[in-house]
């Protein structure tokens, strides 16, 4: 992975999810009724900043 996709493998390695974050995803779909689909783009939306930081 890391010689073929040397840029996927760096932003992996810097990605870094909280159980708070699997959480809120969890309950824009669970609770709220997303589809998974819109609860992600909500989800990167909210938390631009980090995942900026990640693909650096």
């Amino acid at each position: 992975f890391p010689d073929k996709w040397p840029n996927a493998y760096k932003v992996v390695q810097r990605m870094n999810l909280t159980n708070l974050d699997v959480a809120q995803f969890a309950m824009y779909v669970d609770i709220d009724g997303m589809e998974p689909e819109d609860a992600a783009a909500k989800w990167l939306v909210d938390n631009a900043d980090r995942v900026n930081a990640w693909v650096g």
